[in-house]
């Protein structure tokens, strides 16, 4: 080569009579395959950093001489043979699963550790044939409550080093769709609204090792949900989608354009942010007229009294409840069976806008008995 560059020797239809191959003094990149390198018997490098790329194959480079070159890649799987141990240390897998064989010598722990670091799985040599082993992961505990808080601890994680003395760091790459979250060596739940056990019971979730010197291991790990036969389910300020189980559950959407499902038993739909039609508008699918309730917060419908609590709500005044319109001063909170809409009319007259709170199902039978002021 007279100018730095690549050299790539299979491009060629056919190669023959080149015994040696000489780079520039500026930094090359020589590329080959095993086929084309057979009757190469050497390779120099000159000035400059150089690479020998070797494609996927078995290579026995024990009898050619390879100099000036500071970095031996092998691109894909296959093993590398060596006479001179200098030279092995220079060898690469670009995979991560290259092996090296060293003829006649020995690494030392050291040395087997810096071809680990550089991507080779296998080193044999006059000791015998050394294996790097994958990080052994675990994970202290693998199950939580279904509903769990956000940052709510699951479980520690702890890795065996294949090279100790690196280092070790964890990165979660499967999250589950965003169920858990990784807070240093610690799974924590992530979006807790998401962890309802009637829609799964496990979770799958993979957890990367890397070592500091750049092996890297995946493990999986299954999470069982526990279920609660009393939930109490809140959602985010985003779009959820929350179910409750076949307990009695109390479901609160929060912010964002929900859908709310209490599925079996005595369920209790809760509002306590402040309705909007076009960004906070909820929707129940189920609502049982003799099973079900629905919770209005007084700090958010301020003219329904300061009367209830969670611990203990009280029911809606007789008065404040209409069908399909408002009728008079009091009829703050509408149900219309026509639509499904249930409104809160803050005149409780008509005379302005009532603002819609829920979807419910048309033509439903609710009475002021089913509201709570909490």
């Amino acid at each position: 080569m007279i100018e730095a560059g690549s050299l790539d020797l299979t491009a060629p239809d056919t190669l023959t009579g080149i015994e040696i191959v000489q780079g520039s003094n500026g930094n090359d990149t020589i590329a080959t395959n095993a086929t084309r390198l057979t009757e190469i018997v050497g390779i120099q490098g000159g000035a400059g950093r150089d690479e020998l790329r070797l494609q996927a194959g078995t290579y026995d480079l024990s009898a050619k001489v390879v100099s000036g070159i500071e970095t031996i890649t092998l691109l894909g799987t296959g093993s590398l043979t060596f006479a001179d141990k200098a030279t092995a240390l220079l060898a690469h897998s670009q995979t991560q699963n290259g092996a090296v064989i060293l003829t006649d010598d020995s690494f030392t722990v050291a040395e087997r550790t810096q071809l680990y670091h550089q991507g080779i799985r296998q080193v044999t040599d006059a000791g015998g044939v050394h294996v790097l082993q994958e990080a052994q992961a675990s994970l202290s505990t693998r199950a939580v409550e279904e509903n769990a808080g956000t940052g709510t601890v699951i479980g520690t994680l702890s890795a065996i080093d294949p090279t100790p003395g690196d280092g070790l760091r964890f990165e979660l790459i499967d999250n589950a769709g965003g169920r858990f979250a990784l807070s240093g060596n610690q799974i924590v739940a992530g979006n807790g609204s998401l962890l309802d056990y009637e829609s799964g019971a496990t979770h799958r979730i993979v957890v990367r090792i890397v070592d500091e010197g750049g092996i890297i291991t995946d493990a999986a790990f299954t999470i069982m949900l526990s279920d609660i036969p009393v939930e109490t389910v809140k959602g985010t300020s985003r779009a959820d989608v929350l179910k409750g189980g076949t307990g009695n559950d109390v479901l609160y959407g929060g912010l964002g354009k929900d859908t709310l499902t209490g599925d079996a038993g005595q369920d209790v739909f809760a509002f306590d942010t402040r309705p909007n039609k076009k960004s906070n508008l909820d929707k129940i699918t189920d609502f049982v007229v003799k099973d079900d309730a629905i919770w209005l917060d007084n700090k958010v419908f301020t003219k329904l009294g300061k009367a209830g609590s969670i611990t203990k709500p009280t029911a809606l005044k007789k008065g404040y409840f209409a069908t399909d319109k408002a009728k008079d001063k009091d009829d703050y909170v509408i149900y219309s069976k026509k639509t499904g809409i249930l409104s809160y009319d803050v005149d409780g007259s008509g005379s302005k806008v009532a603002v819609e709170i829920a979807q419910l199902k048309k033509g439903l039978g609710l009475k002021a008995t089913d509201f709570f002021v909490v």
